[in-house]
């Protein structure tokens, strides 16, 4: 389980906050109808490889044909097959909270908004000079065989006729498909947002609870001798304030003003220059094993 997914079922995120209830919701509303979409083009992209032309331009008579299939055939499944993928990720990772299978998602949903961008630039490119004899073709196959059978231009430009076909015999699905990818990719970059904040919490809250690291880098000696009465019962002396006068302190009290008196900490110690430590007669002993900054 990951760190985001531990977090959120601990803490009961998802079922307090509204927002982010409302994104995954929304999210697997919107990838299961992108399921569904990339499933109807997987079986379009079937009936077009049933319904490609022969080598005179006829419809084959076999039920499965037995050539190769053509280009738009393999495009179309490839756009299905891509939207099936990024609609199962993104399932996935709102089940699971996971953020790797939602960058996976997106990255693929992205992919496949590009590739029908460029499809959309092909088929605009697609040169009908050739086509344009007053011939009336009536249906999706009828076009199909139309196009790739007629001879027209060289291979590209045929290709992109056929493609041109398959996309103008269905406009409206093709505007549905745009719209809902449009719209489960707006989703996901929200959803993805708010799994990012809440990891960053995760790692916050992580960090807080790793040994001493909630601890003050400057800890009051004086506080810390009244917890130590607090525990035993009884009332100790406050520890005494230590003059300091050696390199660092001076340094100190001239670039920054800073009295360290009131500091345990001294750097000289550390690297052996000194002799013991400046500390009060007072100072638990705890204290000075942990190493801190402590302040009278």
């Amino acid at each position: 389980m990951s760190r985001l997914a531990r977090y959120l079922r601990e803490h009961g995120a998802v079922g307090t906050n509204f927002w982010l209830k409302l994104l995954i919701n929304g999210s697997k509303i919107c990838n299961i109808v992108l399921l569904l979409v990339g499933f109807s083009i997987i079986s379009y992209s079937g009936a077009l490889y049933v319904a490609q032309s022969g080598g005179d331009g006829t419809h084959t008579t076999p039920a499965w044909p037995s050539g190769p299939p053509p280009v738009s055939t393999i495009i179309f499944a490839s756009m299905g097959c891509t939207a099936v993928l990024s609609a199962a990720a993104a399932l996935a990772a709102t089940s699971r909270h996971s953020l790797a299978l939602l960058n996976i998602h997106l990255g693929l949903l992205a992919l496949l908004m590009a590739a029908q961008v460029c499809l959309a630039a092909a088929v605009a490119t697609y040169d009908n000079a050739n086509d344009e004899t007053g011939t009336v073709v009536p249906d999706i196959q009828g076009r199909f065989r139309y196009v790739g059978g007629g001879g027209h231009g060289d291979a590209s430009n045929a290709v992109r006729g056929e493609l041109r076909a398959a996309l103008l015999a269905y406009k409206v699905a093709d505007a549905v498909t745009l719209g809902v990818e449009t719209v489960t990719l707006l989703v996901g970059c929200l959803l993805h947002s708010a799994y990012m904040r809440a990891d960053a919490q995760a790692e916050d809250m992580e960090e807080g609870l790793l040994p001493d690291s909630a601890s003050p880098l400057l800890t009051s000696r004086r506080r810390e001798a009244q917890e130590q009465q607090h525990q035993h019962g009884r009332r100790t002396p406050l520890p005494p304030r230590v003059v300091r006068d050696d390199s660092w302190s001076r340094r100190m009290r001239e670039q920054y003003g800073v009295d360290t008196s009131m500091l345990s900490y001294n750097p000289e110690q550390g690297g052996g220059r000194m002799g013991p430590s400046p500390r009060g007669a007072g100072l638990p002993a705890d204290a000075a094993s942990r190493g801190r900054c402590i302040i009278s």
